[in-house]
């Protein structure tokens, strides 16, 4: 995920909400890379589903993104699943 595909994701994440979505789970799980900017993005969105009283949750966090997320200690601000299931069941 970089600068070119943070749009995408982006729009997906602000229309979701605008529909009503408090909570988002992002599967990572085929994800093999992500930039600043991509991290970026998902600060951005765990941001606005807060501001709409939700939560936005992790799971497949595996590799270099994994590694990205703990060095820049963004993945302290998620709450992370093995699973997609197992998040579904974690997110009230």
């Amino acid at each position: 995920m970089d600068e070119a595909s943070c749009g995408a994701f982006d729009a997906a994440c602000s229309k979701a909400v605008a529909n009503g979505a408090l909570n988002l789970v992002a599967d990572l799980s085929a994800l093999t890379y992500i930039s600043s900017a991509g991290i970026g993005s998902f600060v951005k969105a765990a941001k606005m589903v807060r501001q709409a009283h939700g939560e936005m949750v992790l799971t497949g966090l595996y590799g270099l993104v994994k590694d990205v997320f703990e060095l820049t200690h963004v993945v302290t601000i998620f709450q992370v699943f093995e699973s997609p299931e197992l998040a579904l069941a974690g997110v009230p």
